[in-house]
């Protein structure tokens, strides 16, 4: 088991991958809803994307009944916005073990239909409209 920030994780719960460098890397929605199963598990909290397969792969809830809600609760958000619940249910010590599990961010479509980030490089090569 390993210790982060005072709250206990084990080192099955850890994600497979280093975590991406902050912005490198963006999502649509539909792209994020595909990793909805517990073989493949991501979430977005707060416009940011996490993958958090090992996570829910090794969850005790699976193994102790105390916790069946727990995992049946994440398993229902798993390819989804969770941002609510997410910061309703979790306390600043858990929401803090987040970034290790960070994979990317959630890409915004702006007017162009593109991806806002990907609009805002291309818009120069737009027509213009009065």
């Amino acid at each position: 088991r390993v210790h982060i920030m005072a709250a206990l994780i084990t080192q099955a719960q850890l994600p497979s991958r280093a975590a991406a460098a902050p912005g490198s890397r963006w999502f649509e929605m539909a792209e994020v809803a595909k990793h909805n199963r517990r073989e493949d598990g991501w979430i977005v909290v707060d416009s940011k994307v996490y993958d958090i397969t090992n996570f829910i792969k090794n969850h005790p809830g699976w193994r102790n009944g105390g916790q069946t809600s727990t995992v049946l609760a994440i398993s229902r958000n798993l390819g989804r916005d969770c941002s609510e619940e997410f910061r309703a249910i979790h306390s600043a010590r858990a929401q803090a073990l987040l970034p290790q599990f960070y994979v990317g961010d959630l890409a915004a479509k702006g007017p162009t239909g593109l991806p806002s980030e990907l609009a805002e490089r291309v818009a120069w090569a737009l027509p213009c409209r009065d």
